[in-house]
């Protein structure tokens, strides 16, 4: 099926909710306001790029790295970046997610992946305490 979806749509960005994965677990699920996710696909961006250290402003990762046209949507609002390849992308989620559905969404250059939906976790201040 993602064969022919790629096809259908040459050039835009291919991901699937299997795909997308909690960065530290390296599974899908377990994601959670401000925790890292990896975005495995093809098309996510048309090069290669980290984040530098000129890129940090007032302690916030940004939205869009320098010289990329790749943003990654949460809910519509648009997730931290720390890196960016044609396969695989790289995020902080936003702090200010609530528990429950997310809608991801990546887009490159204008052209839009589909929307995924994940389920957020509540954080735990304390994981030891909280189990």
């Amino acid at each position: 099926m993602a064969g022919w979806l790629a096809q259908v749509n040459p050039g835009f960005p291919f991901y699937s909710s299997e795909s997308i994965a909690n960065s530290a677990a390296g599974v899908a699920g377990f994601f959670a306001p401000n925790t890292f996710m990896t975005i495995y696909g093809t098309n996510l961006a048309t090069g290669t790029g980290a984040l530098t250290a000129g890129e940090i402003r007032d302690g916030m990762l940004p939205t869009v790295l320098t010289g990329s046209t790749v943003r990654v949507l949460v809910n519509s609002q648009p997730a931290h970046m720390f890196y960016a390849s044609p396969t695989q992308i790289n995020v902080l989620l936003p702090t200010h997610l609530a528990p429950g559905p997310a809608v991801i969404q990546v887009a490159n250059g204008g052209r839009a992946g589909p929307a995924i939906t994940v389920r957020l976790d509540k954080v735990r201040a304390d994981p030891a305490r909280d189990a």
